[in-house]
């Protein structure tokens, strides 16, 4: 009999994807520093921040569930999938913005390297990830755990570095996901069999406490400033890694474990939403105008909108057989 799906990972994969589009219209708001009310850009950053931990999210979910599998055929189709959604993304997205919003682009080139558009830069990264899953698997595999903690240690150590010192950032960002790809394995064994109802407040108050501290440094620097100021945004921060570790633990244990079927099925289009949503985020962005409403009420209000459109356009193109693959 083949191992149960742990149907936990769909549930939180689905809130993960929710907040990245939450993220998307944030920045929106973020973005119009200046031009916005003191109490709209502080509603962008609060939204901004407290979505955030859904990227280190994704990629400790496919770490619990990956970093351990077989060097095997099924591997290399993964790798392949992830490229296939490259090369297809990078086209449409090419064509939609070429036809929808005038943009033409020449240096195809650096597709090789770069997404066309910037949420695509996911999957560019997914390979890499998944390129050197059987070496992350091999030291996890050791079952050592003096070693997995000197990795973490080190990882953590250069999270820091990159924060402090802007100039070698460049150099650790895929090294930044490599280690949440890792790390999400190693809290997956160590926390999955464990009732860890008396970490509750403990794990409560690490995640409110960085995320609030996220939120506090980003919006009076960018006021200190005069400036949007997003470094604190990157999810290289300690603060923002030591919060998605912990909401990580904190979800994954108080999630249910048997969902209904109506939540699987929506957890399905979680891939094809996020790669979609794009369009209508441009579209929504042409039919109105953001700032028009205070960020408290315009990010949950065009969030769902953006969500619900999505969704139902993806429900509807995975019914033709040969787009299934590809949304």
């Amino acid at each position: 009999m083949g191992k149960e799906r742990d149907l936990r990972f769909d549930l939180l994969r689905t809130l993960s994807m929710s907040l990245v589009i939450i993220i998307h219209v944030a920045n929106v708001y973020c973005n119009d520093y200046g031009m916005i009310s003191s109490s709209s850009f502080l509603g962008g950053v609060v939204f901004n921040v407290l979505a955030r931990v859904c990227v280190p999210i994704f990629f400790m979910i496919s770490g619990a569930l990956l970093a351990t599998r077989k060097f095997d055929k099924k591997y290399f189709q993964r790798v392949w999938k992830i490229v296939l959604l490259i090369i297809v993304w990078d086209i449409l997205y090419l064509i939609w913005e070429y036809f929808y919003l005038g943009i033409t682009y020449d240096h195809f080139y650096r597709l090789l390297f770069e997404p066309f558009r910037n949420h695509l830069w996911f999957l560019y990264t997914l390979v890499v990830v998944y390129l050197v899953q059987p070496i992350v698997g091999l030291i996890i595999n050791k079952n050592n755990k003096i070693l997995n903690f000197i990795v973490i240690f080190i990882w953590l150590f250069f999270c820091s570095l990159s924060i402090i010192l802007p100039s070698i950032a460049s150099y650790f960002s895929i090294l930044c996901f490599i280690g949440y790809f890792f790390i999400g394995r190693v809290l997956y064994d160590y926390f999955k069999d464990k009732n860890i109802n008396k970490l509750l407040l403990p794990l409560l108050f690490i995640t409110i406490g960085c995320l609030t501290l996220d939120i506090i440094l980003s919006y009076n620097i960018s006021v200190d400033k005069n400036m949007f100021y997003n470094v604190y945004f990157a999810y290289r921060n300690p603060l923002l890694v030591i919060a998605s570790c912990s909401c990580f633990v904190l979800i994954f244990n108080y999630l249910p474990k048997k969902l209904s079927k109506r939540w699987l099925d929506f957890s399905a289009l979680s891939l094809g939403i996020y790669l979609l949503h794009g369009v209508f985020l441009d579209i929504s962005k042409e039919v109105f105008t953001y700032t028009s409403l205070n960020s408290f009420i315009g990010i949950p209000l065009f969030s769902v909108l953006i969500l619900a459109i999505t969704a139902v356009c993806v429900y509807l193109l995975r019914k033709i057989k040969i787009l299934d693959n590809i949304i």
